[in-house]
């Protein structure tokens, strides 16, 4: 005995199906353009708070390690949940806005580090 669909359900089953294909496909790929946009609005808010940091230690002339105490009066001016980390070229940590510096190991082995040695 075989099972035989009239020829309403086959073309029913066969459109359910592409639409089924369809719908996945649109939602996957709003899920990527969604996360590359939100990926793209964090590296702003961040490219942002890197320049605002740098003009900071510019025009305050800071130099590291000798005023870095001055920079905990940046920290007023940045998000809660911003981390501050500022290394030296050899990957010290010469300052941490969580965190003991001293405590903190080299840094030169991360690769954002490394990245950053190459690319600037």
């Amino acid at each position: 005995m075989s099972f035989r669909l009239s020829y309403r359900k086959r073309i029913l089953l066969y459109f359910s199906v592409i639409i089924a294909v369809f719908t996945a496909g649109i939602i996957l790929f709003e899920q990527k353009q969604v996360r590359h946009e939100r990926t793209k609005s964090l590296e702003n808010m961040l490219d942002g708070n890197a320049n605002f940091i740098h003009r900071y230690i510019k025009g305050r002339h800071i130099v590291f390690p000798d005023s870095i105490q001055r920079m905990d009066e940046l920290t007023a001016y940045l998000s809660d949940n911003l981390r501050l980390t500022i290394i030296d070229k050899t990957g010290r940590v010469m300052y941490d806005n969580l965190l003991d510096e001293k405590r903190m190991t080299n840094h030169t082995d991360r690769p954002e580090i490394q990245k950053a040695m190459v690319s600037g």
